[in-house]
C-alpha cells in the first residue's frame, strides 16, 4: 500500500517545492535577513521530496524505499529542466544508503537524520550542478555555495524533523492498516468455513 502511495504524495511534495514552499521560504528568508546578514537575498530551498524520501527510507524495507525514491525523483524532474530520471538516480542512492545504515541504527535515528541531511543536501546540489554542467548551464560555485546550498542546508536542518515525525505517523497508520485488514480478512476466511 506505501508503494502505491508514494506517488500523490511525493508529487504533492514536488508540486508544493515548485510554488508554495519557495515563497514562504523567500518571506522567512527576508525576515531573517533583517536580523543576520548572511541570509539576505538567498535563493535556499527546502528539499521536501529529499527529506521524505530519506525519512521514508529510515524504517521501511529496502524495495519500499527505492520505489518512493524513483517516484520522488520522477516528480521532481517534471516539474525542472533536468531530464527525467536524473534525480531518481541520486535519491534512489541516497535511499539505499539510508536504508542500509539503518538497518544498524535502532534508537539514534533521529540524530543520524541530523547528520545526514547537510551531506544530502550537499551530495544532491551538487549532482544537480553535475547534471546542468552536463546540459550546457553553468554556474559560478562559489555563488552557488553561497546563495543556495548553505541556505538550502540549514533550511532542510529545520524541515527534517517535522517531515520525520510526518512520515513516521503515516507509516505507523499504514502497518496498522495493513495488520487490521488481514485479521479482518482472517477472521472472514474462517467464517466461511
Amino acid at each position: 500500500m506505501g508503494r502505491y502511495l508514494s506517488i500523490p504524495v511525493l508529487g504533492i511534495c514536488a508540486a508544493l517545492s515548485a510554488s508554495l514552499l519557495p515563497q514562504a521560504v523567500d518571506v522567512l528568508m527576508a525576515l531573517l535577513g533583517i536580523v543576520t546578514p548572511v541570509f539576505d537575498n538567498t535563493r535556499g530551498q527546502v528539499s521536501l521530496v529529499m527529506l521524505v524520501v530519506i525519512c521514508w527510507s529510515l524504517r521501511a524495507d529496502m524495495r519500499g524505499s527505492l520505489v518512493w525514491a524513483v517516484a520522488g525523483g520522477i516528480a521532481l524532474d517534471l516539474l525542472t529542466i533536468l531530464p527525467i530520471g536524473a534525480t531518481s538516480l541520486a535519491l534512489a542512492l541516497l535511499a539505499f544508503a539510508v536504508n542500509s545504515a539503518s538497518r544498524q541504527l535502532l534508537r539514534a535515528r533521529m540524530l543520524f537524520l541530523l547528520a545526514l541531511t547537510p551531506l544530502a543536501t550537499l551530495l544532491l546540489t551538487a549532482y544537480t550542478l553535475l547534471v546542468l554542467a552536463l546540459l550546457g548551464y553553468h554556474y559560478d560555485i562559489l555563488a552557488a555555495t553561497r546563495l543556495t546550498l548553505i541556505p538550502s542546508m540549514l533550511l532542510n536542518l529545520l524541515a527534517v524533523a517535522p517531515v520525520y515525525l510526518v512520515t513516521g505517523l503515516l507509516q505507523r497508520r499504514l502497518a496498522g492498516g495493513m495488520q487490521a485488514s488481514q485479521q479482518r480478512f482472517s477472521q472472514q476466511s474462517a467464517a466461511r468455513l
